[in-house]
């Protein structure tokens, strides 16, 4: 099962990662219902909801964290004593590994330094539209009374040892 860890509701992109995690499970026939925690962002209140649904019994073997930060507490759960074997798993059911597999957002110089897998944003992509839509402002070309449109921009997965 792949868990969630994110940020109370009404963050706008911490409910938009939430969304697409669930919309993802739910594809694939899995009801995301228990899966997900929520909590500030912060390495030790990552650490904490990870432990969370790491120790329930839902079965979660990996986490997808709105962040880096939550992302990093998560690791540190997931290679706490009592969370890397599980009982029963193993050929003739005796112990076996379970490893976690954890991914953040934002692929921050920390990511790369820990080895965490992330998702990066592409930075220079978004400042570029932003420019533009300041240019378009700034020159007359635009309605200031229109909201811009908005636009997505898809992240790359930087694979590492943590996924």
């Amino acid at each position: 099962m792949i868990g969630f860890l994110g940020w109370p509701s009404g963050s706008g992109v911490g409910d938009d990662r939430r969304e697409g995690w669930a919309r993802t499970l739910a594809a694939a026939g899995v009801d995301p219902a228990g899966l997900s925690r929520a909590t500030s962002d912060g390495v030790a209140d990552g650490e904490k909801a990870a432990h969370d649904l790491l120790r329930s019994d839902l079965g979660v073997t990996a986490l997808v964290c709105v962040s880096d930060s939550l992302a990093l507490g998560a690791l540190h759960a997931a290679r706490s004593p009592g969370l890397a074997w599980q009982p029963g798993r193993g050929p003739g059911g005796g112990a076996a590994e379970r490893p976690v597999a954890v991914i953040g957002f934002d692929d921050t110089p920390v990511a790369k330094a820990v080895g965490l897998t992330s998702l990066s944003q592409p930075l220079a992509q978004a400042a570029a539209h932003c420019v533009a839509l300041l240019t378009t402002l700034l020159d007359g070309q635009a309605d200031p009374g229109e909201p811009p449109a908005n636009v997505l921009l898809e992240p790359s997965l930087v694979v590492r040892q943590s996924a």
